[in-house]
């Protein structure tokens, strides 16, 4: 049975390119049930047309599809309309094919066969990114290390997230304000914590903004660490960016998939 709670705030209208009737009703069920209204076609050829026609929010298409392949498919919608979602649905033992389809610009995928819980937060997660910014690349390759040092437990790290958007901004403005006054002491002190913050969150490169900016402190060397005061700020946006998008919308599947395939920089004092 399929649950109708969750529905999100602004329905959408989804276009299902899949060749399997068993498989466009039970999307079209699912989607329906989170208050989406839905369109399909079984051909990547109708589909097409069915997208010029119809301009929906967004797209689930089969990966493997008669005539040609979902990939193709993605790379047509997205030469048509850039920032229109696309949703794959792969199984699971077609790694780098789901990869492939998400390197051409799908925005995320479902495994077949499908499951309610995990198609519901994949629908959640396109829904928010309609309206949210474009994640920084940068940024995901390193929020993937520390959400893979959690060993995959999304809540841990959501917590340790949440702690994140409170405290860095006030270390960050504490930090420059010290600067400003050439408080070596002080501004080594709250550089350092805001170190250890991002050795948590693991996010390499902002690390390495931050140690430089807590050794100039230490080296008295003041007018050289204002501007990489600018930088860690800026990168600390980007983090920020991507960390309320996560805990608003979820974490998308592709980017649990990245985690599990890849190794990224580690994090070291």
């Amino acid at each position: 049975m399929i649950s109708t709670t969750g529905m999100p705030a602004q329905a959408r209208t989804v276009l299902v390119v899949a060749d399997q009737a068993e498989t466009q009703t039970r999307i079209l069920g699912h989607a329906r049930a989170q208050g989406h209204s839905v369109i399909s076609a079984s051909t990547p050829a109708l589909g097409l047309a069915t997208f010029d026609k119809a301009q929906p929010d967004f797209v689930i298409t089969d990966l493997f599809l008669p005539e040609q392949d979902g990939v193709m498919l993605v790379k047509q919608i997205r030469d048509r309309r850039p920032t229109c979602p696309v949703v794959l649905l792969t199984d699971a033992d077609r790694v780098e094919s789901t990869m492939e389809g998400l390197r051409a610009g799908a925005f995320d995928y479902v495994e077949q066969p499908i499951q309610e819980d995990a198609f519901a937060q994949v629908l959640k997660g396109v829904t928010y990114s309609l309206s949210a910014s474009v994640m920084s690349e940068t940024v995901v390759l390193d929020i993937s290390e520390a959400l893979k040092n959690a060993e995959g437990d999304q809540e841990l790290f959501l917590a340790s997230a949440r702690r994140f958007l409170q405290e860095s901004p006030k270390e960050i403005a504490a930090v420059r304000a010290l600067l400003e006054r050439q408080d070596r002491a002080g501004s080594i002190e709250i550089a350092h914590r805001l170190k250890e913050s991002v050795m948590e969150l693991c996010a390499p490169r902002l690390f390495v903004s931050v140690k430089r900016l807590e050794q100039l402190g230490r080296l008295g060397k003041f007018a050289e660490a204002l501007p990489v005061c600018v930088d860690v700020e800026t990168r600390l946006a980007e983090a920020h960016t991507v960390l309320r998008e996560l805990i608003a919308g979820g974490f998308p599947t592709w980017w649990l998939l990245l985690v599990r395939l890849y190794r990224h920089v580690p994090c070291s004092s």
